[in-house]
């Protein structure tokens, strides 16, 4: 059975957890005042017993370097509950680009170290994926990427997955950023992974891309079709007559197409991003 729910933040007091397929809905109040830095990944245990995870945002931890508390939601008690100690590693942990598989959540992490050279003080950045294990409530060990980045501090990495079953993990550098490499897993569990490449795309050679895109676009969020051997991404369009959103589907031999898939009204321009990632219909009941 699979379990994809979605989690949405409704207003300062709780969450709305939303199933989709089943039309079903599920308000969940919050036991501390929600903080617009505040970050959420919804998991299961092996029992399939529905959790949240909630990373509390504290400016006052943040300017120092001592990270986030920590509150779990248990779907079978109806409560919240402070949990602590849950990542044990040193390094900055990217709350934002965290997505669910298997019951799990799956962050980018990096860890930043100092050396001296001829009196030059060099940093030297490392990144790293953590899984946050709902069954331990705690994060498992630092996973390899499939990459070896010339300067992390200029690469872009976006993460997604691939029917439940597969990570998904998109690399950019900013010396090298006409060129956007997708890696998937082969085998992913809290403990281990690996990889294989999944498509390699030359931007500039793609017509109908804009001028702009290799350019300006940061990846953000992104979806593939593994049988078609296709990855999705979303942008903005400008025209004479208005503003779309647009989806480019990008794959193998220079195969491109752009759908254009709404209008961008003056009131929505500025509200963000389009994001998107695969989704599976759940038989999942929500009490509510």
């Amino acid at each position: 059975m699979k379990t994809s729910l979605l989690c949405i933040a409704e207003d300062n007091s709780g969450l709305v957890v939303w199933n989709p397929y089943l039309c079903q809905t599920k308000w969940i109040r919050l036991r501390n005042t929600f903080h617009r830095y505040d970050v959420f990944a919804l998991g299961h245990d092996n029992n399939r017993n529905h959790k949240i995870l909630r990373f509390l945002y504290d400016a006052k931890k943040y300017r120092t370097g001592r990270g986030r508390d920590n509150d779990v939601y248990d779907f079978s008690s109806d409560s919240w509950r402070r949990v602590f100690d849950v990542n044990p590693h040193r390094g900055e942990l990217f709350y934002y680009s965290g997505v669910s598989l298997k019951g799990n959540s799956y962050f980018f992490g990096q860890e930043v170290t100092i050396e001296e050279e001829e009196e030059e003080v060099i940093s030297q950045p490392r990144d790293y994926l953590l899984c946050f294990d709902f069954t331990t409530e705690r994060f498992g060990p630092r996973l390899s990427l499939p990459f070896n980045p010339p300067s992390p501090n200029f690469d872009y990495l976006t993460l997604s997955w691939a029917r439940d079953e597969k990570l998904a993990v998109l690399y950019n550098h900013y010396n090298t950023r006409e060129i956007i490499e997708i890696w998937i897993s082969t085998k992913i569990e809290p403990n281990t992974v690996s990889w294989s490449t999944f498509l390699t795309v030359d931007t500039s050679l793609i017509n109908g891309l804009p001028d702009r895109f290799s350019t300006f676009y940061g990846p953000r969020s992104f979806f593939i079709d593994e049988e078609k051997k296709v990855a999705v991404f979303f942008d903005n369009k400008g025209t004479e007559t208005g503003c779309y959103q647009v989806a480019y589907i990008i794959g193998d031999n220079g195969y491109f197409k752009s759908v254009k898939i709404g209008v961008i009204s003056n009131s929505q321009w500025q509200q963000g991003i389009l994001v998107c990632s695969s989704y599976v219909p759940s038989l999942v009941q929500l009490q509510d």
